[in-house]
């Protein structure tokens, strides 16, 4: 089965979400409100775009003016998706520093379970050299 390269915006509730493959890489770009009433519909197309991608996810928060609890559990979720996939992969968040999204991190202690980055650009470099919370071994063999 091929896959698009792009997906069509997709509005629920109070949030969007659009996604596009960049390299073997998934870039997802949400907006609005995350919460209890978006979840379930979040989850549904995070888990299509990771069981029919390849490469690490990427998840750019920028946008989001509120997420809750019922979220994180979905991006924990999505994370342990990934990492039951044949192939190692990853989840990269993307917020601004100074945004609700890095605080709640922050405060919520997750930075220590996602690689947080402040573009998407520092998430395709994270996605191409290596996985969040994974040192990279730099010696020669």
């Amino acid at each position: 089965m091929t896959t698009p390269d792009a997906g069509p915006a997709l509005a629920f509730e109070g949030a969007k979400m659009t996604w596009h493959r960049h390299d073997q890489h998934t870039v997802v770009t949400l907006a609005g409100e995350l919460a209890v009433y978006e979840a379930p519909t979040l989850r549904e197309h995070l888990w299509d775009l990771i069981d029919h991608g390849e490469g690490d996810l990427i998840l750019d928060f920028r946008a989001v003016e509120f997420l809750d609890s019922t979220t994180f559990g979905v991006l924990v979720g999505a994370l342990k998706r990934l990492r039951h996939q044949p192939a190692e992969r990853a989840l990269h968040l993307v917020a601004e520093e100074a945004g609700p999204v890095h605080r709640l991190m922050v405060i919520t202690g997750l930075t220590r379970v996602f690689g947080l980055c402040d573009s998407v650009a520092n998430a395709l470099s994270a996605a191409t050299v290596g996985s969040p919370g994974q040192p990279l071994d730099l010696r020669e063999p």
